[in-house]
């Protein structure tokens, strides 16, 4: 997984943002009365067994810590997160501090519906790290360059190799690909030794894996998307020569089949996160021995996932939203939600804290060493938020599957996809 919720862009319910335009400048938030001290606190699917206390004891801390405060915590369900935004947005009701990831974010800045903290708490930017701030910080069509959100908490991917396939296919599980190019030159190698056998479980589908190749997915000035250059044909043609040769099965094109595929002894390479150990245990015990984790390859950065803290642009408590904003992603708070909730922090200094340095060689202590050399050097704008807004994702991947059915060239499929997201971008 790369946060709590699922991690996939949640691209058929995108928040429409030409409705929420037209529709906030008549509208006012009731949250947060005029006068009083009380503002509503929105988390997604939060509110359980296992998160409630943590939630109710911050809660409490923080107002006997400011005397007259109240903190009215709502949480959402997971499913029809995005139009409860959206029709919460419309209609001026948004909570005062909200839980998102940045699409979501990306979607409600665009709006005007959100605080650009770059302008209204500067101040508060000197309390997270670069790359968390790379998800918070937005520009585009139509709104204000800044910092939309206070970072929270951070996953990252990062691959586990079976290092019996790769010495039994002729490949030295020392020498594991570091780059995505040596990924692929791999994956060649590999099921040329063994026929049966494969590198990779997949197909690229997400804007983050051709940013990874060293693709520029947008311009500089993000108003425009770019990623159907020589270098993002050039990536398809390589995946898709694989497949052609055999070197990618075809379950590859289901993929609701690679986790499955992934426990059955054939993939050398498996994406996962820090905690998919557990996972592996369960669901392959036969190999679970003989896996290695390593870093994610790229040709460029790893990418991050997040999640933040937005405060509403008409909340009648500006002051108090930010202040408990920063209060729920202050390092301490940080560092106590992400060793119960298995995920990294934001906030500078966090990861240096002994929890997060397993001194083991256990591969679930290995696994958390290369998720933090990985979040030092990663960066949430591999996939880039507005991609989310435009439904991208979704056309993306299904050109992609038209090209490796050969139905459309890997050019025709990129050319039709940069054509539909930046249609929508405006």
């Amino acid at each position: 997984m790369r946060s709590l919720h699922p991690y996939i862009v949640k691209a058929a319910a995108v928040i429409s943002c030409a409705a929420l335009m037209t529709t906030l400048a008549a509208c006012g938030n009731t949250s947060g009365s005029s006068g009083s001290q009380s503002i509503r606190f929105q988390t997604w699917n939060l509110k359980n067994d296992k998160y409630t206390p943590y939630f109710e004891n911050l809660i409490a801390a923080f107002e006997k810590e400011n005397p007259g405060t109240h903190i009215e915590w709502i949480d959402q369900p997971a499913d029809g997160y995005d139009d409860k935004l959206s029709t919460d947005a419309s209609a001026g009701q948004l909570p005062d501090v909200v839980n998102v990831e940045p699409s979501q974010a990306y979607v409600l800045a665009k709006a005007g519906a959100i605080m650009n903290i770059s302008k209204e708490d500067p101040d508060a930017e000197k309390l997270y790290t670069e790359s968390s701030l790379s998800g918070v910080h937005y520009k585009g069509h139509g709104f204000e360059e800044g910092d939309y959100g206070y970072p929270w908490y951070i996953n990252v991917s990062m691959a586990y190799i079976d290092t019996s396939l790769f010495s039994k296919c002729g490949l030295d599980p020392n020498d594991y690909p570091k780059t995505m190019t040596d990924l692929l030159n791999q994956a060649s190698t590999l099921h040329a030794n063994c026929p049966d056998d494969y590198m990779l479980s997949g197909i690229p589908r997400y804007l983050s894996t051709f940013a990874m190749y060293g693709v520029d997915t947008m311009n500089a000035d993000g108003t425009e998307y770019t990623f159907n250059n020589t270098k993002g044909v050039e990536f398809l043609d390589r995946y898709i020569d694989l497949f052609r040769e055999g070197a990618i099965p075809q379950s590859a094109l289901n993929p609701s089949s690679q986790a499955n595929i992934n426990y059955q002894g054939h993939i050398a390479y498996m994406e996962g996160n820090a905690y998919s150990v557990d996972d592996y245990k369960t669901n392959a015990p036969d190999i679970v021995d003989k896996l290695k984790v390593i870093p994610q390859a790229t040709n460029t950065t790893p990418t991050l996932w997040e999640h933040m803290m937005v405060v509403s642009r008409t909340t009648k408590n500006k002051e108090l939203s930010y202040k408990f904003a920063r209060y729920v992603t202050n390092a301490d708070n940080q560092l106590e939600f992400a060793k119960q909730a298995h995920v990294f922090p934001s906030a500078k200094g966090v990861i240096d804290d002994p929890s997060f340095k397993p001194t083991d060689d256990s591969l679930q202590s290995e696994a958390i060493r290369v998720a933090i050399q990985q979040i030092n050097d990663g960066k949430v704008s591999n996939n880039p938020p507005s991609f989310a807004e435009a439904t991208g994702e979704n056309y993306l991947a299904d050109q992609i599957g038209k090209a490796f059915q050969g139905q459309i060239t890997a050019k025709e499929a990129l050319d039709s996809s940069v054509k539909y997201a930046n249609e929508r971008l405006k």
